[in-house]
């Protein structure tokens, strides 16, 4: 799981600039139509936020990147039920949150 992450991260320096200076609102457009690159993107800008939640919580980095995995995956699958663009960054860390919370558990 944690290679695949290292993978999305690294796509960064392959993206066209246009995805690189997107402002959120239009990333998570782009992202809500199922473009790589923005999903890329979006990853790339909040993944660090959200894994170092995930690491408080679980206190163990191959769980957390295991949550990350499932936390991304899962805002993969609902975008198009989000409907808040205001509460974006809320709305996924309440994911995060349930799924480090999970992996602690777990392991």
């Amino acid at each position: 799981m944690a290679g695949t992450i290292f993978y999305l991260y690294n796509q960064s320096n392959a993206m066209p600039e246009k995805y690189l200076s997107m402002n959120e609102v239009k990333m998570l457009e782009f992202f809500r139509q199922e473009d790589e690159n923005a999903f890329t993107a979006f990853y790339n800008y909040y993944s660090p936020a959200l894994l170092g939640v995930i690491l408080l919580i679980t206190r163990n980095k191959d769980a957390a990147y295991d949550a990350l995995t499932k936390t991304f995956k899962e805002i993969w699958l609902t975008k198009k039920d989000f409907k808040n663009t205001r509460r974006l960054f809320l709305w996924m860390l309440k994911i995060a949150r349930r799924r480090a919370f999970e992996a602690r558990f777990v392991t």
